[in-house]
């Protein structure tokens, strides 16, 4: 019985929303996160390129390893940036990188103030 209620509540539901204003926007919201993801996944996809096509990470090793040392170190933060900062536009994903670079910056100056002055 409880079954039978839950499909009817939600038959009805369905009736209710399907074709409406709020569908078409979940769809629209659906469609620009798919954009953010593949632009995301291309984004990492590029820069790993080395890691998985190892005659490219052989060359650079070869001929810039200094380049080499600093892109092979530093790729997970490199990724990590792009995923945590990428948006549906180029404004906001702006506004994301700055706000993340200020609260890096505050942590780390309350780090230098807690371990030099408090505890030091």
């Amino acid at each position: 019985e409880a079954k039978e209620n839950v499909l009817n509540t939600l038959q009805g539901l369905k009736s209710f929303s399907k074709g409406s204003r709020g569908d078409r926007r979940a769809k629209q919201i659906h469609l620009r996160n798919l954009r953010v993801a593949r632009g995301a996944a291309t984004c990492v996809l590029l820069l790993s390129a080395p890691f998985w096509i190892w005659p490219v990470g052989d060359w650079l090793h070869e001929h810039h390893p200094s380049v080499a040392a600093f892109y092979f170190s530093g790729l997970t933060t490199l990724v990590l940036q792009i995923l945590f900062t990428i948006y549906t536009d180029f404004g906001n994903t702006v506004a994301l990188a700055i706000e993340g670079i200020v609260g890096t910056g505050i942590a780390w100056l309350n780090s230098v103030i807690l371990f030099k002055f408090v505890l030091g």
